[in-house]
């Protein structure tokens, strides 16, 4: 499950992209840990998030589905009441990602959210255009882009990050 065709790697803070599609057992496992998810706030494409989502759920993720079209408010709001969350995961396939995100820093700062905000998509046209936007992104307080569900999964669970895990 690919969030995007393909992306360049970005000398940044995370960028992950493999080729690996995944699978999905099925099998739900017992976990207390939360997941936040929704579709960047210009943006109607869903379904990739309902793939992820159950491919989340699948792995024993509590998932907080906000759906499409989200503002990053909503992103804060719902981390305000699953302070236990372990993730931010962020979709966006219509290239205005930079738009959608420009308040980023402000709502991390104003929901006091400490778990990583991890974009998945397509943030333009061309690889180079992607490579630029993804760069911003991580300066605007983007923690990881990662195209690939798997490399997510692997992600959240190495607590890669570097953040203070709760739960």
């Amino acid at each position: 499950m690919k969030f995007q065709e393909n992306s360049e790697l970005l000398q940044s803070n995370a960028f992950i992209d493999s080729s690996g599609t995944g699978s999905n057992s099925g099998i739900r496992k017992t976990c207390s840990k939360t997941v936040i998810l929704g579709v960047a706030e210009s943006d109607a494409h869903v379904v990739a998030n309902k793939l992820i989502e159950a491919r989340l759920e699948a792995s024993g993720y509590e998932v907080v589905n906000l759906g499409a079209c989200t503002p990053l408010s909503e992103f804060g709001q719902a981390y305000e009441n699953h302070p236990e969350s372990v993730a931010i995961l962020i979709g966006t396939l219509n290239g205005h990602a930079l738009q959608d995100l420009s308040d980023l820093l402000w709502m991390k700062q104003k929901f006091a959210v400490n778990c990583p905000v991890i974009v998945g998509g397509k943030l333009g046209l061309s690889p180079g255009k992607a490579q630029r936007v993804g760069q911003t992104l991580l300066n605007r307080g983007v923690d990881a882009l990662i195209n690939d569900i798997e490399d997510v999964l692997s992600y959240i669970q190495q607590g890669q990050y570097g953040l203070a895990k709760t739960g």
